[in-house]
C-alpha cells in the first residue's frame, strides 16, 4: 500500500516560477514515455511542425534568419526606440556579450542596408544574433529576407527568448563555437559521441552536466531510464518545447481544454468598517488587523466557502466588512473547508473585481501584479468560478489552438471550477485518510458525443482529466458502454496509483508538488517510477515548476 511519503521528492527551491515567462507559448515541454509507449514518435506535418522542431528549446541554431523589419517611418528612429525598450532576455545577453566580453565588438538594434533591424550585431565576424519568440513560424517573407542577409554574407543565430533566460551560458557556449568557425553539426556530432549515455545508465545527469552539451541537444534526443537491477526500458523522455505538442496530435485526437475563469478570490475584511471603506475608497490597500480571506466553493449565488489566516479569531455569527463596504456574515465553521461565508450584495462576482485580489499560490511568496490580472488566466476562459487557474491551459495562444485544429483535431472545452479539492494539500499519511473537497465540473451532451467519437483524447491538465474521469465512472456505473456520459455536478474524485483510466489516453500538465494529489495523480497515469525519474531529470535541466512553470506531456502507461 503506497503512503504519502511515497510521492516525496527534492525540489530546489530556485525552480518554482514565481512570474510568468514573456510569451505563454515559450514553456518547455517534457516528454515522458513509460514503458510499452516509447515507440511513440513525434509527427510532424510540415510547415510550422518542422520549423518549431527544428527551433526547438535549448537547441540554438545557425540558420540565417533575422526578424525585425521595419515598414513605415524613421528605420533609425524605430532602432533608437528598441535600444531603449529591450526585452528581458535581451538584456541579460546583452550584459554577457558587450564591451567586448567574448573578445569582439558586438552592436545591438543595429540597422542593416536601411532594410532591417538586428537585435545583436558583429560586424567584424558577419554574425547576427536574434532573440525573439515564434512570431516568425510560417512567416512568407522570411525566405527573401534570408536570401537578401546571404547575399551580405551574414550568418544568424536565433535563440528563443526563454533560451536566454534559462540558459544563458549554453546560448553563449554556441555563440562562442560559431565566432570560432565551429558548425552546429560539428557541435552536434561532438555531442552525440560524448555525452549520450549507454544503453541500461540509470545516471544520465553526467551526459546533462555541461550546459554547452545541453544546448546542443538534437530535436530528437532522448534520455532512457532503466531499473537499477536492469531489466527492460523503465521510461524515455524528450526535451522539448510546447509548439512541439503540435506534433504528437492526430487526425481525430479530441483535446480537451478546462475553460473556467479565474476570479479575484482573495480580499481584506475587517471586523469594523474601514476607513477607506467610510471614505468611499474602495481600495485594496490592507491595514493592521484584517483578515485575509480566499473564498474556494461555492455554495449559491451569496454563499461561499473561504480560508482565512485567522480563522480561530472569527466566530459563527460575525459580521465582517470589505474594503468598499460589503457585509459578510459567517454561517458556519469547518477545520477543514474554514468559513462559511453570506455575502449581502447584488452580485458577489461584481464585489470581487472591485476589492479582490487574484489568488496566487503562497509558494510564489509575492503580492498579485497588474500583470497577473491576464496572465494568471488562459485565454479561452469564460465562465466564472475557479480560485486557481488551470495552469496547464496557460502555455496556449490562440494561434497555437487554431493550429491543433489545423492538425485534424478537434477542441472541447469543459468545465471544472478550481477550488480546494485540486491543490489542497495531503495532511495524513494514510492515503485513504485524505478528505478530497468537491468542485463543480460539468460535461454537456453534445460535448460527450464529441469526446465518445475520438480516437484519442488528450487531457489538458489535471482538471480536465478529473473531469472526464468523473464522467466516465458514471459511464461505467451506468453501463452506457461509453467513455463517458454528461455531467453537472460536484466532484471528488481522487485518483492515486491501481486508478483505472477510463477517458483520457495523453495528459498535458505542469509540474507539481511533491506529496500533492496532483502529482499522485500523475503517477497513477504515467507511473510513479517513471514520473519520479521524469522529475529528477526535470530538476537537473532546471525546468520550471508549478503553475507559472513548464509542462509535460504523459503518455498513459501501458497504452
Amino acid at each position: 500500500m503506497l503512503h504519502t511519503s511515497d510521492f516525496d521528492f527534492d525540489l530546489p527551491p530556485e525552480l518554482i516560477a514565481s512570474h510568468p515567462l514573456e510569451r505563454r507559448d515559450a514553456s518547455r515541454m517534457l516528454v515522458v514515455l513509460p514503458h510499452g509507449t516509447a515507440n511513440i514518435q513525434p509527427r510532424p506535418c510540415g510547415g510550422v511542425a518542422e520549423h518549431a522542431q527544428s527551433c526547438n528549446a535549448m537547441r540554438g541554431r545557425v540558420n540565417n534568419e533575422i526578424h525585425h523589419q521595419y515598414r513605415n517611418g524613421n528605420i533609425k528612429e524605430l532602432a533608437s526606440n528598441m535600444r531603449k525598450n529591450m526585452t528581458d532576455a535581451e538584456k541579460k545577453l546583452w550584459y554577457c556579450i558587450n564591451n567586448k566580453q567574448l573578445g569582439v565588438q558586438f552592436r545591438r538594434q543595429y540597422v542593416i542596408d536601411n532594410k532591417y533591424i538586428a537585435d545583436f550585431v558583429c560586424l567584424e565576424k558577419k554574425l547576427i544574433i536574434e532573440v525573439d519568440g515564434s512570431q516568425h513560424i510560417e512567416n512568407k517573407k522570411d525566405e527573401t529576407r534570408t536570401q537578401y542577409l546571404n547575399q551580405s554574407g551574414f550568418n544568424v543565430i536565433r535563440f528563443w527568448n526563454w533560451d536566454i533566460l534559462e540558459n544563458v551560458t549554453g546560448c553563449l557556449d554556441i555563440i562562442v563555437d560559431v565566432l570560432n568557425n565551429d558548425s552546429f553539426e560539428k557541435r552536434l556530432a561532438k555531442f552525440k559521441e560524448q555525452f549520450v549515455p549507454a544503453p541500461g545508465s540509470t545516471n544520465v545527469a553526467h551526459c546533462l552536466a555541461d550546459p554547452a552539451a545541453r544546448a546542443g541537444l538534437d530535436p530528437t534526443h532522448e534520455v532512457k531510464f532503466y531499473p537499477a537491477n536492469g531489466g527492460e526500458l523503465g521510461v524515455v523522455l524528450r526535451d522539448a518545447h510546447i509548439r512541439d505538442f503540435l506534433d504528437y496530435i492526430k487526425p481525430g485526437d479530441v483535446v480537451v481544454f478546462n475553460n473556467s475563469r479565474v476570479i479575484p478570490a482573495r480580499f481584506n475584511a475587517y471586523n469594523k468598517i474601514p476607513p477607506q471603506a467610510q471614505r468611499g475608497e474602495g481600495n485594496r490597500a490592507a491595514v493592521a488587523g484584517d483578515h485575509e480571506i480566499t473564498l474556494h466553493t461555492s455554495v449559491n449565488d451569496h454563499d461561499w466557502w473561504g480560508l482565512c489566516k485567522k480563522f480561530n479569531k472569527i466566530n459563527i455569527g460575525d459580521t465582517l466588512t470589505m474594503d468598499d463596504g460589503t457585509k459578510i456574515r459567517v454561517l458556519d465553521k469547518d477545520d477543514e473547508s474554514g468559513l462559511l461565508l453570506h455575502f449581502d450584495c447584488d452580485n458577489v462576482f461584481d464585489v470581487l473585481n472591485n476589492v479582490g485580489k487574484m489568488p496566487l499560490p503562497p509558494y510564489m511568496k509575492r503580492d498579485e501584479e497588474i500583470a497577473d490580472r491576464e496572465r494568471y488566466q488562459t485565454v479561452y476562459a469564460e465562465p466564472l468560478g475557479s480560485m486557481a487557474a488551470p495552469t496547464a491551459g496557460l502555455h496556449f495562444t490562440p494561434e497555437l489552438m487554431s493550429e491543433i485544429e489545423a492538425r485534424g483535431a478537434k477542441i472541447v472545452k469543459i468545465t471544472l471550477h478550481v477550488g480546494a479539492g485540486t491543490w489542497m494539500p495531503v495532511k495524513t499519511e494514510n492515503l485513504n485518510e485524505h478528505k478530497m473537497h468537491s468542485e463543480w465540473c460539468c460535461i454537456t451532451p453534445e460535448q460527450s458525443d464529441i469526446i465518445n467519437n475520438a480516437k484519442r483524447v488528450i487531457a489538458v491538465g489535471t482538471t480536465s482529466m478529473r473531469t472526464l474521469e468523473s464522467a466516465a465512472i458514471r459511464a461505467r456505473e451506468s453501463g452506457a458502454g461509453t467513455r463517458v456520459v454528461p455531467i453537472c455536478d460536484n466532484t471528488n474524485i481522487f485518483i492515486t496509483p491501481g486508478y483505472k483510466f477510463g477517458a483520457v489516453d495523453i495528459l498535458l500538465t505542469n509540474f507539481h508538488l511533491p506529496k500533492s494529489t496532483l502529482f499522485m495523480l500523475v503517477s497513477a497515469f504515467a507511473g510513479l517510477d517513471e514520473m519520479k525519474s521524469a522529475y529528477a531529470h526535470a530538476v537537473a535541466e532546471k525546468y520550471r515548476f508549478f503553475s507559472y512553470g513548464d509542462c509535460c506531456l504523459l503518455f498513459k502507461k501501458d497504452a
